[in-house]
């Protein structure tokens, strides 16, 4: 779970009566506010410190990292710090506000909110003495309930009897499981987990997100990934050269330049929505790494074969476009016309890497209705993602209908024996770090 701090800071007021028992009063509902609150400048947010299994710090990006603490919060735009918990255990939170309303000599207690529902305290007690002075408010256990990816609103409420502060939203991202690579969990470095990615992944993807039945299975979180990446980013295919613009080393993805590559889209027409495979498969496995995938990159293809042959002929395709499948065309990848292929096609693969293992391709739809002679007027269009890469790792002959029914490979490769061969796994594989 991980915290997001809106740009509003925290910050409300209250009034409040001097009554060390307040907090054995009925707890106001938070839409209402219990009594009418006087707001003045009340309480500012100065830290917040969470503890617990599995906490882990955020940046907004590459390079804009969120500091530990806030002396001076409502001028730092979108601090942020969190954790992560695998389950639905507790954690403990310990706030230090500084009181700058009125009210000296009542006591006060903090509660979080999500919506209607009490998700942290109430606090222990605290006695304002003095204004202009830090008070340390601890919450012991703070749930929200859920281990899958969403982005909540949490509201934080100064009470003293039946008065209730307004306070400025907190939003809060909880995570499926632990990031992986090429995300870390240390502290204070670059592949902190970057608020930037979890908001696109969200708003982008809230709806494919939701219609995920197991919302802690990674398979499914990993195909929900694919799935945007492939519809709903608004990307096309590079269909000239098929080079890649942000993988363009084995070693590095430049996630940075593709952020900001998204936002200049509608300035720069379709020639900035351009991709490739490579592209395509730096972003499902970092996305569905950072909500505890395990993918890796893998290429495929490339080789030359004894007549100086490279690469690999193709079934027609749908590459990546749009959500409506009918209003593309099917084709070869880089058709001449009668006929396509790739020089080489880079996936993300999970589990050992074996031709039998299960991929992910956002790249293009394949045509799963193909039979054996390449024949392809009933068409299927299958995104794939956990589906099973080859029905074979070395092709004696050409394959059979019966070969063609659930594997990625024999879908999208023509059936030709030198093509089927070359199109192998290659030595290239692995997670690139993130730029």
């Amino acid at each position: 779970m991980a915290f997001y701090i809106t740009s509003r800071g925290l910050e409300g007021g209250i009034p409040a009566r001097s009554d060390p028992k307040a907090s054995k009063s009925p707890a106001p509902s938070p839409t209402t506010g219990g009594a009418k609150a006087n707001v003045l400048s009340g309480w500012q947010v100065s830290q917040i410190t969470v503890t617990g299994e599995g906490v882990i710090p955020l940046r907004k990006n590459r390079t804009t990292s969120f500091p530990a603490t806030w002396r001076r919060f409502p001028a730092i735009s979108g601090a942020a710090m969190g954790y992560h918990q695998n389950g639905a255990g507790a954690v403990s939170l310990r706030i230090r506000a500084r009181f700058t309303g009125r009210g000296v000599g009542r006591w006060y207690k903090l509660r979080i909110y999500e919506g209607a529902r009490l998700v942290g305290g109430p606090s222990n007690s605290v006695r304002v003495s003095k204004r202009g002075t830090d008070y340390i408010f601890t919450i012991k256990s703070f749930r929200m309930h859920r281990t899958e990816f969403s982005r909540k609103t949490l509201r934080f409420e100064f009470r003293a009897s039946k008065s209730v502060a307004t306070s400025a939203s907190i939003t809060c991202f909880t995570f499926p499981a632990k990031p992986n690579r090429p995300w870390s969990t240390a502290s204070n470095v670059v592949n902190n987990p970057w608020t930037d990615v979890l908001h696109l992944l969200w708003n982008k993807g809230r709806a494919v997100f939701n219609g995920i039945n197991n919302k802690t299975s990674k398979t499914e979180i990993a195909i929900a990934i694919t799935k945007i990446v492939n519809s709903k980013l608004g990307l096309i295919y590079e269909e000239e050269s098929g080079a890649t613009v942000f993988g363009i080393s084995r070693a590095e993805y430049l996630l940075s330049d593709f952020l900001a590559h998204l936002k200049q889209q509608p300035e720069r027409g379709d020639s900035g929505r351009r991709v490739n495979c490579t592209d395509c498969a730096c972003a499902v496995t970092t996305f569905a790494n950072l909500l505890g995938c395990n993918l890796y990159n893998v290429v495929f293809g490339g080789y030359y074969d004894s007549d100086g042959r490279r690469g690999f002929g193709c079934n027609k395709v749908l590459t990546l476009r749009s959500d409506n499948d009918l209003n593309q065309t099917w084709d070869y990848p880089f058709s001449n016309g009668r006929s396509g292929g790739f020089g080489y096609h880079e996936i993300s693969m999970e589990g050992d890497y074996l031709y039998t293992s299960k991929i992910y391709d956002a790249c293009l739809k394949v045509n799963r209705n193909v039979v054996s002679n390449g024949q392809d007027n009933n068409r299927s269009p299958l995104l794939p993602a956990h589906t099973p890469f080859a029905f074979i790792e070395t092709y004696q002959n050409s394959i059979s209908d019966k070969q063609l029914e659930q594997h990625y490979k024999e879908w999208l490769v023509y059936n030709d024996v030198g093509d089927l061969n070359r199109a192998k796994l290659s030595a290239n594989r692995g997670i690139r770090s993130i730029q």
